[in-house]
């Protein structure tokens, strides 16, 4: 069967596991990979979905997940193994240095499969691992979710709790509730319920 542009992708993500994956200690599960650190670190390829035969592109993300906190959010608890979307904290990684416009990594039917995985072993190193290795306790994986923004607040005020930090928490929530839609405003109050700060202050 001849080798599609997809495929290329999968053959390379097979290398990778071998070359770099499986020594730092990950599991792999189809396109993605995890190992157990402060939470679970979570790698994985992302395919386009309009790829083709032809032509297909990727990016890589990254992700910390913590059951705890996904529980405290009310999030649906992930399977055995978690996903990359499942993390609240997850970062993107393209073929465009980090602030410039997100460009996908492009792959042809002709493209070398050993190639792709040098590449992907690049960025792995250079990028995603050391960002990984930021979030090593409550609190640095507050500092993360808060530089997301938005609703990851909320998230941010989680860690700051299970850190016992409440006053740091109370102004995560207070930030929330200045950055969501107001629709996303009952979400911030039950997260402010559970972690005992219902009225939050600065």
């Amino acid at each position: 069967m001849e080798t599609t542009a997809q495929d290329v992708i999968r053959q390379a993500g097979a290398a990778l596991h071998h070359l770099t994956m499986k020594p730092l200690g990950f599991k792999k599960t189809g396109n993605s990979w995890h190992r157990p650190r402060f939470g679970v670190q979570i790698i994985a390829l992302q395919l386009n979905k309009w790829n083709t035969a032809d032509h297909a592109s990727y990016v890589l993300n990254a992700s910390v997940y913590l059951p705890e906190v996904a529980a405290i959010l009310g999030r649906p608890a992930a399977k055995k193994i978690p996903r990359e979307y499942n993390a609240e904290l997850r970062r993107r990684f393209s073929a465009e240095p980090p602030g410039e416009p997100e460009a996908w990594w492009q792959v042809a039917r002709s493209t070398d499969s050993q190639a792709v995985a040098q590449q992907i072993k690049g960025v792995v190193e250079t990028q995603a691992l050391p960002w990984l290795e930021r979030v090593t306790d409550y609190p640095a994986l507050a500092e993360a979710l808060a530089e997301q923004g938005r609703t990851s607040f909320a998230a941010a005020a989680v860690c700051h709790h299970l850190a016992g930090q409440p006053q740091q928490a109370a102004v995560c929530l207070q930030c929330a509730r200045a950055w969501v839609h107001p629709t996303a405003t009952p979400f911030i109050d039950r997260v402010a319920r559970r972690i005992g700060l219902a009225d939050p202050e600065c």
